[in-house]
């Protein structure tokens, strides 16, 4: 158990570190962008880890991590919790770019300052599916993309549709 913890410990701490990294201003648009043009948080967006380990250690982290990753990126907000980086702070992630990059925890965001509390909202099916909540999202997000990346150049559904 106590080799599980340290696992879990270090695992969150240099996920968190090497994700905070990865949004470097210098690093981000070249490695990590990709990543990040699903705005929207999907299980196809979670297979982000390369463990060498041992086969049977590799197949039941990889179990792991994907049960969880999944979990973090499948918008079901059912936890809301201050301690755990669940699907909600993940979101943010996504919808902000520069807070919440912890895998299993919020520790290390908190002890590095960017900790961003999810927004109540996601809490509310009803409220996050308003068009002026979907339409605030948006604009802070293009507000960020733009700071970060400069021109925005994904490619959305709607956008597409129309240049056909």
């Amino acid at each position: 158990m106590a080799v599980l913890t340290a696992l879990f410990a270090f695992t969150d701490c240099g996920i968190c570190f090497i994700h905070r990294g990865l949004h470097h201003p210098w690093v981000y648009k070249h490695l990590h962008k990709a990543h990040h043009k699903w705005i929207v948080s999907t299980p196809f967006a979670s297979y982000a880890f390369h463990p060498r380990r041992r086969k049977i250690a590799y197949l039941a982290l990889f179990g792991f991590v994907t049960i969880w990753t999944v979990m973090i990126h499948d918008g079901e907000y059912a936890l809301n919790s201050p301690v755990v980086n669940g699907s909600a702070c993940h979101t943010i992630r996504h919808y902000y770019f520069n807070y919440n990059y912890g895998q299993f925890t919020t520790l290390w965001d908190r002890l590095g300052g960017s900790y961003r509390k999810a927004n109540p909202e996601l809490f509310d099916r009803e409220e996050r599916l308003k068009k002026d909540q979907i339409q605030k999202q948006v604009q802070e997000m293009e507000r960020l993309v733009k700071e970060l990346e400069g021109e925005d150049d994904r490619c959305y559904v709607s956008e597409a549709k129309k240049t056909r």
